[in-house]
């Protein structure tokens, strides 16, 4: 099977919204869609997530519908492709969640570099210190009558444990 070529396309913020023209509404009308991509950005700047959303215009009244957007992701880059399905070009969006791998990772920014944001950028910092993080991690699963006679961390404590890994290996990377 053969990849669709993606091309990525600036659509981050509704200001930056792709206009679609002839969209289906309904069994029998037409009408026009935008698509964009919405940050969350927390009080110190750093991005929390991002989700693609739409809004179609209601051809009867042409006022703006209620948006509706996707769940949040961690980095989100809108692409066009071409369907040949309906022999035309859509908007979508790439995305890299928490528990990708660092090699997914690099291939996402090569593939986007010219378009990501710098908060984008600082976030696959963070991902790729997770991932390595993650790898120093070992996981046993036990019966409940073996884990009764075990010592265990609480939730809490494992999130903790697991964020200063992450942490450390943030610093490994800014030293490099």
């Amino acid at each position: 099977m053969v990849e669709k070529e993606k091309k990525p396309i600036n659509i981050f913020g509704e200001e930056n919204a792709h206009l679609t023209n002839d969209y289906p509404y309904g069994f029998k009308l037409r009408t026009q869609r935008k698509e964009w991509i919405e940050s969350k950005i927390d009080k110190k700047g750093n991005l929390k997530g991002q989700r693609f959303c739409t809004q179609t215009k209601n051809p009867k009244n042409n006022m703006w519908n209620k948006s509706k957007c996707s769940i949040y992701s961690d980095i989100l880059v809108g692409i066009t492709e071409f369907d040949n399905d309906i022999g035309k070009e859509i908007v979508s969006y790439d995305s890299l969640r928490i528990n990708d791998k660092e090699d997914v990772i690099k291939q996402f920014e090569n593939k986007y570099n010219n378009i990501l944001l710098p908060e984008q950028k600082e976030k696959m910092k963070e991902l790729i210190a997770w991932d390595r993080a993650m790898k120093k991690v070992s996981w046993k699963v036990v019966s409940g009558v073996e884990a009764e006679n075990e010592q265990r961390q609480s939730f809490q404590e494992q999130s903790n444990i697991l964020n200063n890994l992450a942490e450390i290996e943030r610093k490994k990377m800014e030293k490099k």
